[in-house]
C-alpha cells in the first residue's frame, strides 16, 4: 500500500506499508486509512503499526482538490512515476469521516463491479 503527496510539480512524500500477508489477493478485506494532520502524514494498514512521517516544507498552495484512489490517469503521472493501478474491491470509503458513495459520483470515476465476498 503506497500513499504519495505532491505539490504542483514534485513528489513531497511517499509512505509505504506491506500487508501482514505477502499477497493482497487473499479474498479478505483490509482496513487502510491515511491521515493528514498539521504537517504529518500517516498510513494505517490493518492492525499494523502506522507508518508516519513529518512533511518538511509544506507548500503554501497545498491543495487536496484531486484525490486518486487506485491510480492516476496517465496524463497526470509525474516524471519517473509508474502507473501501478489497484485491482480489487473497495468498501466503506470515507473522507474526513464522511462516507463516499462512488456509485453516485461523476462520470470521471472509473469503476468495475466487485464480486460479493
Amino acid at each position: 500500500v503506497i500513499a504519495k503527496m505532491y505539490d504542483e510539480d514534485d513528489l513531497n512524500l511517499q509512505l509505504s506499508q506491506k500487508l501482514a500477508d505477502d499477497s493482497t489477493c487473499d479474498y479478505k478485506w483490509h482496513d487502510i486509512r491515511m491521515n493528514f494532520v498539521k504537517n504529518y502524514l500517516a498510513l494505517h494498514v490493518d492492525s499494523l503499526k502506522p507508518v508516519e512521517e513529518k512533511i518538511k516544507n509544506i507548500p503554501a498552495n497545498l491543495s487536496f482538490a484531486e484525490i486518486y484512489i487506485g491510480g492516476k490517469p496517465e496524463e497526470y503521472l509525474h516524471k519517473g512515476e509508474d502507473a501501478d493501478y489497484f485491482s480489487g474491491c473497495l468498501k466503506g470509503m470515507t473522507l474526513n469521516g464522511f462516507g463516499l458513495n462512488i456509485h453516485s459520483e461523476p462520470e470521471d470515476v472509473v469503476r468495475h463491479e466487485c464480486p460479493q465476498l
